[in-house]
């Protein structure tokens, strides 16, 4: 490490002994005495001086950042929907018999949620059957089936990053889940487990003079936009 040199915090000390502070010294007896002290004359003084200044300064840029990550922390939590979300997967009762479909639909399978049953013919198709134990959980609309069941409960626990302004924000989060519904197993691998910790990030906007979120998206968002993606061809057809 290179010795510390008085020059440089030489204008940092010509800043502050041009402060109007500083300048008073020569209206006020009092202070005209203090500002003859020998301690001011003294480059050490001056040093151990800017250091503060240095730590101070760095104080508060870390003080500001951790209230504004608490703030960000405190909106993400605050959203129901985020808090307690909805299982929202949904799927059509016929799918095309394909490996992908059927490695998204066998966890399901596997948790007597519902039966796979092949249809012959071109293309193959592969139609869902609810079981008395999936009725409890799924609906049928018409040709879709839908959860109508919570995945459970989680929170955010840590902001990691903030990218925007003061208009618009971006925040990459970290969160665990508390509570979960056996249900979330349909997914598989991508099933969210208690006590882990996962990314997600959220998309808020400053509205009324308060943060509002717009949108967040996290691994159970993504799982229930690959069970959306399931689709029959016959319904496809115009």
């Amino acid at each position: 490490m290179s010795p510390l040199r008085f020059s440089r915090f030489a204008p940092l000390v010509a800043k502050l002994r041009s402060h109007p502070l500083l300048q008073k010294v020569g209206n006020n007896p009092l202070l005209r005495r203090l500002g003859s002290h020998p301690l001011l004359g003294q480059k050490r003084f001056w040093i151990a001086t800017g250091i503060g200044l240095l730590v101070l300064t760095s104080l508060v840029v870390w003080t500001r950042r951790s209230l504004r990550r608490a703030e960000m922390l405190r909106v993400v939590n605050e959203q129901v929907g985020f808090r307690n979300p909805p299982l929202q997967a949904m799927f059509p009762r016929v799918v095309p018999d394909t490996p992908a479909n059927r490695t998204l639909l066998e966890p399901g399978a596997r948790l007597r949620l519902w039966s796979l049953h092949p249809r012959s013919g071109n293309p193959a198709l592969l139609e869902v059957r609810l079981t008395s134990a999936g009725l409890r959980l799924f609906s049928g609309a018409g040709s879709q089936f839908m959860a109508i069941v919570g995945a459970g409960s989680r929170e955010a626990t840590q902001v990691l990053e903030i990218r925007g302004d003061d208009r618009n924000r971006q925040v990459r989060f970290r969160y665990r889940w508390t509570q979960l519904h056996p249900a979330a197993g349909i997914f598989g691998d991508a099933a969210p487990e208690i006590g882990r910790e996962y990314e997600g990030e959220a998309l808020l906007a400053y509205e009324n003079e308060r943060w509002r979120v717009l949108h967040w998206t996290t691994p159970l968002e993504e799982a229930i936009a690959r069970f959306r993606e399931l689709g029959s061809p016959m319904e496809r057809r115009p």
